[in-house]
């Protein structure tokens, strides 16, 4: 038997061990032995109750411990690392958070006609959330469903015209067992200072009709809330009237295997979709990660912010970046140091506040770099830290033959090109009527990759997003 206390009556109850194993009707929570006084406790909400306390081990343990520790035994999940080992040698479950909810990783699926990973979850009831994107689900029922991440790219011109813009990443979401009773999507915004949260929010919802905008039914500081969803295409937006602040991430990469240091910086909004594509495309051109924290406090959109360095010896260029979102090309700040020799500081700074301090600062180290600076240059290179044509070898030209025989996805490769006006209208129809693929990615190289630089790093880009395993095999080679 077990002393169960229910909170809204105020009441001991005894039950049974067996009883414990059905779901808990009301709020209660598992007292301490009589002595203890019970309603000194807080109550857990029912789902939380059946999953912490649905078995005789959990419950015995619970009696003996102390009022004090009772708290901690609650929210003891917060501090549990997914994939701890018990002490009976087998993995703990998944624990919630101290905001109680539980933490999957979930499973990644790469296919090749996908321009973007799957992430596939499976859950019991309860309140759960992706490590990967932060999307936030309840249910009442073992559930199961798939998502992968979309690009706004299609989608901005229309919200734009609608005076909404995007606030979260877009997801396409597929239910593929049971029933989600709630799905919470991430968003960016500092809703601070943000008036009618309810009417200024709302969902993008793409089905068989089109593009729909669907009303929220809450807004949290890092999620919007939709009960009994319908699921496709799911995006959270806002109102664009809106100057707002938004949190954001600073993302860094430095070419190794070079004697001078060269590092691209990206201030972006906190969309794991978008870090996902910038991370695939910087390793795709050669580069590595520096990871540093990122600003501790929201930006505003739309504002122009500086980088500098703590060196005279750094060149960085351009001078200032505006705050947006921008799916398909994000653009970032280039350092270059000739012969770097020192930790130096960068510090990002709102161009119209040159007094303040500024809103993001770390240190770069030697060991931030390990593989630039006073690593020797390689047969085609000197050692005065001039990078000569062959350093700086484009990814698209290092690897064109793979690239000719293996790219076969080219449809939306080349409606991309168009789009952005690397090929001409009868460019593009030239190189559609060839037969094959391998036929139109060597007309490419041909013609239209030969004009700049540029259009290469959009090549570069498009084949990340269409062609992600060949992508990612080709960037792990020497």
């Amino acid at each position: 038997m077990a002393e169960m206390y229910n909170w809204k009556s105020e009441e001991l109850t005894m039950m049974t061990f067996e009883q414990m194993n059905q779901p808990v009707v009301e709020e209660c929570y598992m007292s301490l032995p009589f002595e203890h006084q019970a309603p000194q406790y807080k109550p857990v909400n029912k789902l939380q109750a059946y999953k912490m306390y649905g078995n005789a081990e959990e419950m015995t343990e619970m009696e003996l411990v102390e009022p004090s520790e009772v708290k901690p035994l609650l929210s003891k999940s917060s501090s549990t690392v997914e994939g701890d080992i018990a002490a009976d040698g087998n993995p703990d479950p998944p624990q919630p958070d101290s905001d109680g909810w539980t933490k999957l990783q979930p499973e990644v699926v790469h296919t090749k006609a996908s321009r973007a990973p799957t992430y596939s979850l499976v859950s019991e009831p309860g309140h759960f959330e992706c490590s990967v994107s932060g999307l936030r689900w309840v249910c009442e029922q073992k559930s199961s469903f798939e998502y992968r991440f979309c690009s706004w790219d299609g989608h901005m011109e229309r919200m734009e015209s609608r005076q909404y813009s995007p606030a979260g990443p877009l997801m396409d979401i597929t239910v593929t067992a049971g029933k989600l009773a709630e799905v919470q999507l991430p968003h960016w915004v500092c809703t601070e200072g943000v008036p009618d949260l309810l009417g200024n929010f709302a969902v993008l919802h793409m089905d068989g009709c089109g593009e729909v905008l669907e009303k929220v039914s809450g807004v949290t500081p890092t999620h919007v809330k939709l009960t009994e969803p319908s699921f496709t295409s799911l995006g959270s937006v806002i109102k664009s009237i809106f100057r707002v602040k938004i949190n954001c991430s600073m993302l860094i990469y430095y070419q190794p295997e070079t004697s001078y240091l060269k590092l691209r910086v990206y201030l972006i909004p906190q969309d794991p979709a978008l870090q996902q594509n910038v991370h695939y495309e910087e390793t795709a051109s050669g580069y590595e990660a520096i990871k540093k924290p990122r600003p501790d406090r929201p930006l505003k959109i739309n504002q122009g912010f500086t980088l500098t360095a703590s060196t005279e010896a750094a060149r960085i260029q351009p001078k200032k970046i505006t705050l947006r979102y921008d799916s398909l090309d994000p653009n970032f700040y280039e350092l270059f140091m000739e012969n770097p020799s020192q930790t130096f500081i960068l510090e990002l700074q709102q161009t119209k506040s040159k007094n303040e301090a500024a809103v993001w600062s770390c240190e770069i180290r030697k060991d931030d770099y390990p593989k630039s600076g006073d690593v020797e240059a390689g047969p085609s290179g000197g050692t005065t830290g001039d990078p000569t044509p062959a350093d700086d070898e484009h990814f698209v030209d290092k690897h064109m033959a793979e690239l000719i025989q293996r790219v076969t996805n080219t449809k939306p490769i080349l409606d991309a090109l168009l789009k952005k006006k690397v090929i001409q209208s009868e460019q593009y129809k030239a190189i559609r009527a060839l037969p094959g693929s391998e036929d139109q990615v060597r007309e490419l190289y041909c013609g239209p990759l030969r004009a700049a630089r540029a259009c290469k790093d959009i090549f570069c880009s498009l084949l990340r997003t269409n062609e992600p395993l060949l992508m990612a095999e080709l960037s792990k080679r020497k």
